[in-house]
């Protein structure tokens, strides 16, 4: 978190994927888990990673702070 750089997206899905298998294998069905992504998002980015199928949410840092990028950010996710 905060490096700036974005992991490859191929590895964030296999890391969304085994998180998701293990709270499977671990957790009773009825229990509700939300996954977020909390990296270095962008306007250049944040809409590639929507396409992750875990992915609920995004924890945006720095990005926020600047009102138009954080609004392109929303634009761009739904």
């Amino acid at each position: 978190i905060g490096t700036g750089r974005l992991p490859e997206l191929s590895y964030l899905e296999q890391i969304y994927a085994l998180l998701s298998d293990l709270v499977a294998q671990y957790l009773p069905q009825d229990i509700a888990v939300r996954y977020v992504y909390g990296g270095s998002l962008n306007e250049n980015n944040v809409a590639s990673i929507t396409h992750i199928p875990q992915v609920d949410g995004f924890l945006i840092g720095h990005s926020s702070l600047d009102f138009q990028k954080f609004k392109n950010m929303i634009s761009l996710c739904v």
